[in-house]
C-alpha cells in the first residue's frame, strides 16, 4: 500500500510543482485540472484515506509486519511482501531498519581459486556490539548464503552451519579467479531481516577489484531453456518488467525426453523452489519464493507438485538482471538461469498541441502503458501514468470498464480537455 501510494504522491506532487512553475499564482486555482484514476488494489478511497479496520488497539499497535527477507517491507496488518510474495510475519521488532555489522573471515586468508576454502561469518548488533547467537528460521536455515561471480556466470546458494560460540561457517571452493560477491541472509531473533553484501577476491586475480564493471550480459532472446532434463519456459507479467514496479515469474517445467509436464518435484527448502535475481553491476539483489505455499506442519514427501510454478519479484532499477531458479527433482537440485532487461517509466509527458514529449524534452515514439493522472495549464496538456513512451494516443485506465482513448490530434487543448471517446460509451467532451 505505502509503496504505491508513494509512487503516485511523487507524481502528482511532480505535477503540481510543473504548474506552479508555469503559471502564476492567480492562474493556479483556475487551470490546474485533475483526474485521479485511483491504482488497482491500493485500498485509496477517492479522498484519499486508507480503507480497512478502525484504529488497531494499543496491544496491536506494538506488533510489525514484516517480510523475513525484506526489512523495508512492513506493515500493521498482516499480509504478503509486494516484492517476493512472502506472507509477513509477526514481530517486536524495532520500527528503524537496523542493519547488523557482519565479520567474515577466509581460511586461508588469501583464497586461491579451485582450492577448499572455509568462510566463518559472526554476526554483530550495530548499537551494543554484541555478538549475535540466536536466529530465527527462514525456509528451514538461519543463514541463507549466496555466493555470485563478477561476470554472473557462476551462483551457489548454500546454508553455513552454526557453531557452538554462534558463528556460522562453511566449506566452499571457488571455481575459477575473479572477484565474487557474497550475500547474506539471516533474521536475528527479536531483530530485522537482513540481507548483507560482502566481497571475495581470489589471491591470483588481477581484474577490477570487486567491482563488476567487467560484466556484460547479453538478454535472452527466448525463455526457453533445457537443463538436467528438464525443459524450463519462463513467462514475465508483465512482458516487459519496469523498475518499481512488481514483476511475476511464471515458469511451466515439461519433462524433455517425454515432453510431458513435470509433476514429481520435491519441495526444495520448504519451499517449491527457490529464485535470486541480481543487477548487472551487483548491487541490487533479491530472494523469492514461490506463490504457492507449502504449508506448516505436513508430510513433504506425500505432496504433489504442479508444473506450473510463480514467483514474486521487483526490481529496484532499470538495467539488466540475471534470474537464477532452482527447483529439485529426485533428490537432485537444478539450476536455471535467465537474463532479461529491466526499463525505468517515463512518468511525465506533455502534450503541445502537436506532438508528445517528456519534460526534459526529448521526443517519443508511443505511449504504451495506462494513465493515472491529468493536469492542464494553459494549452499544455500532463499526463502522468504507467508507460515508457509516448505518442499521438493517450490512454486512460479504466479497471471497470476497459481502456477508453483520447485523440489528442481531434482535441481542443485549451479551456477543455481532450475528447474522450470508449468503445462502450458515447464521445464526451468534459468541461
Amino acid at each position: 500500500f505505502w509503496h504505491r501510494f508513494n509512487e503516485w504522491g511523487k507524481i502528482l506532487l511532480l505535477l503540481l510543482a510543473v504548474m506552479n512553475k508555469r503559471t502564476s499564482p492567480s492562474m493556479n486555482l483556475v487551470s490546474l485540472l485533475f483526474i485521479f484514476i485511483v491504482v488497482p488494489g491500493t485500498g485509496i478511497t477517492a479522498s484519499g484515506q486508507a480503507t480497512g479496520p478502525s484504529a488497531l488497539s494499543k496491544d496491536q499497535q506494538s506488533v510489525v509486519y514484516i517480510c523475513p527477507m525484506h526489512p523495508e517491507v512492513r506493515s500493521e496488518q498482516p499480509g504478503s511482501c509486494l516484492k517476493c510474495g512472502v506472507p509477513l510475519v509477526a514481530t517486536n521488532a524495532p520500527p528503524e531498519i537496523t542493519t547488523y555489522e557482519l565479520k567474515l573471515e577466509a581460511i586461508p586468508t588469501n583464497i586461491t581459486a579451485t582450492e577448499p576454502v572455509e568462510l566463518r561469518f559472526l554476526i554483530f548488533h550495530p548499537k551494543t556490539g554484541e555478538q549475535i547467537k540466536r536466529f530465527n528460521i527462514n525456509y528451514d536455515m538461519p543463514f541463507h548464503l549466496f555466493i555470485v561471480s563478477q561476470d554472473l556466470n557462476y551462483y551457489d546458494h548454500s546454508h553455513p552451519t552454526q557453531q557452538k560460540d554462534g558463528s556460522f561457517t562453511i566449506k566452499t571452493m571457488l571455481p575459477k579467479a575473479g572477484a565474487y560477491k557474497v550475500f547474506c541472509e539471516f533474521f536475528p531473533t527479536d531483530g530485522t531481516p537482513q540481507v548483507i553484501q560482502q566481497a571475495l577476491t581470489t589471491a591470483n586475480h588481477h581484474g577490477t577489484g570487486h567491482h563488476f564493471t567487467e560484466t556484460n550480459l547479453l538478454v535472452d532472446e527466448s525463455l526457453s531453456k533445457s537443463v538436467e532434463g528438464v525443459r524450463f519456459d519462463l513467462k514475465l507479467e508483465p512482458a516487459q518488467p519496469i523498475s518499481g514496479q512488481p514483476t511475476l515469474l511464471r515458469y511451466f517445467l515439461v519433462d524433455q525426453k517425454t515432453g510431458l509436464p513435470v509433476k514429481n518435484l520435491q519441495p526444495y527448502l520448504g519451499a517449491w523452489g527457490h529464485t535470486a535475481t541480481i543487477s548487472e553491476d551487483g548491487t541490487e539483489f533479491l530472494h523469492s519464493h514461490p506463490t504457492r505455499l507449502i504449508p506448516n506442519g505436513v508430510d513433504r514427501s506425500k505432496l504433489k507438485s504442479r508444473p506450473g510454478i510463480s514467483f514474486h519479484t521487483f526490481f529496484q532499477r532499470p538495467g539488466k538482471y540475471r534470474i537464477w531458479s532452482q527447483f529439485q527433482r529426485e533428490d537432485k537440485v537444478i539450476t536455471v538461469s535467465f537474463t532479461i532487461s529491466v526499463l525505468q517509466l517515463n512518468r511525465i509527458a506533455k502534450w503541445d498541441g502537436s506532438n508528445w514529449s517528456t519534460l526534459v524534452k526529448n521526443p517519443m515514439n508511443s505511449l504504451n502503458g495506462p494513465v493515472r493522472a491529468l493536469a492542464l495549464s494553459g494549452k499544455d496538456l500532463y499526463v502522468a501514468g504507467d508507460f515508457t513512451t509516448v505518442d499521438k494516443y493517450l490512454y486512460l485506465s479504466d479497471p471497470g470498464q476497459g481502456m477508453d482513448r483520447v485523440d489528442p490530434v481531434a482535441a481542443r487543448i485549451g479551456a477543455t480537455l481532450a475528447s474522450v471517446t470508449s468503445p462502450r460509451s458515447k464521445p464526451c467532451r468534459p468541461e
